[in-house]
C-alpha cells in the first residue's frame, strides 16, 4: 500500500514538474515596456492611438507578430524579428472599431505578441476615447467696456495634432469664419 502511495505521488508530481516546464516553452520570454505617444482616439475621426513600445527578447531568437482579438487593428501587421538578447523599438498604433469608440472614457483591451516559435504573451493597453466636441475648449477673454475688439479663442485639450480645423465664432459682436492647423495642446487666438 505504501509503494501504490509513493508511486501515485512521484507520478503527481513528475505530472506537474511536466505541465510546468511545458508552459514555460509555450511562453515568450519577453519584457515589453509601453510608453504612450497618444494614448487618446477621438471617436469622430479614425486617428490611432499610439504607443512606443520597448521589447526585450529573453528567449531565443524570433519572428513575432502583435495583434489583439476584442474589435481593435494593431499595426504593425506584419512580423517582426528581435534577436536573443536584443532589444527593439517598435510604434505601435491602435484602431479601435465603431463599436468601441461608441462609448468615451477609458478602454482598456487585451493585446498578444506571438512569437513563431516561442508562443504567445498576453498584456493589456489602454486608451482613452473621447468625441471630437469635448477635444476643444473654446471661449473669450472677458470684455472691457472701453475696448473696442474681443479675442476669443480655441484650445485643442489633447495630445492630438490636426492639420485643418475649421471654426466659425459668432456673437451680438462678431461673426466670423477661420480655417487654421491646430497643434497638441495649442491654443488659437481671434480676435
Amino acid at each position: 500500500m505504501a509503494n501504490k502511495i509513493l508511486a501515485i505521488a512521484v507520478f503527481i508530481i513528475t505530472s506537474f514538474l511536466i505541465i510546468i516546464s511545458m508552459s514555460a516553452v509555450l511562453a515568450s520570454d519577453l519584457v515589453i515596456e509601453k510608453t504612450p505617444v497618444n494614448d487618446v482616439v477621438v471617436s469622430d475621426l479614425s486617428q490611432p492611438a499610439v504607443f512606443s513600445f520597448k521589447i526585450t527578447n529573453n528567449g531565443d531568437d524570433d519572428y513575432f507578430t502583435i495583434y489583439s482579438l476584442v474589435g481593435v487593428k494593431i499595426e504593425p501587421t506584419d512580423s517582426f524579428f528581435i534577436s536573443s538578447g536584443e532589444v527593439k523599438e517598435i510604434l505601435v498604433k491602435v484602431y479601435p472599431n465603431k463599436d468601441l469608440k461608441q462609448d468615451t472614457g477609458s478602454l482598456v483591451f487585451v493585446y498578444k505578441i506571438k512569437g513563431e516559435n516561442s508562443g504567445i504573451q498576453e498584456d493589456t493597453l489602454t486608451i482613452n476615447v473621447v468625441r471630437f466636441s469635448d477635444a476643444f475648449s473654446a471661449g473669450a477673454y472677458p470684455i472691457e467696456p472701453q475696448s473696442e475688439k474681443i479675442t476669443a479663442y480655441l484650445k485643442n485639450d489633447y495630445n492630438i495634432k490636426y492639420g485643418k480645423v475649421k471654426a466659425k465664432f459668432s456673437s451680438v459682436f462678431f461673426d466670423f469664419s477661420q480655417e487654421f492647423s491646430l497643434e497638441p495642446l495649442e491654443k488659437k487666438e481671434f480676435t
